[in-house]
């Protein structure tokens, strides 16, 4: 799962493309709170939002994609962007 801020959209986009990682869930308009990226409500007080991209991929995709986060984190700032892992048991 990647939770990114919807600044920076095209850059995830321009990471997809480049690992050729086509399959994914997507959520717009997510709202939260962060450590170090603040808040992100979608209001005048806490402006801007979130998106959030569920991908089901083999190891070796996730550990690419892992990867390319932590360089995008480093190029953007870590508030930004954020990467969440876990293990897929069974799928229909």
């Amino acid at each position: 799962m990647i939770a990114y801020n919807e600044a920076v959209y095209e850059e995830v986009t321009n990471m997809l493309k480049e690992l050729k990682i086509e399959s994914y869930t997507k959520w717009v308009g997510v709202k939260g709170k962060g450590k170090k990226g603040g808040t992100h409500l979608g209001t005048h007080i806490f402006p801007g939002e979130n998106e959030v991209l569920m991908l089901a991929l083999n190891t070796e995709d996730a550990l690419k994609v892992m990867g390319e986060v932590s360089r995008l984190r480093e190029e953007i700032g870590s508030e930004g962007i954020k990467t969440f892992s876990w293990t897929i048991d069974e799928s229909t």
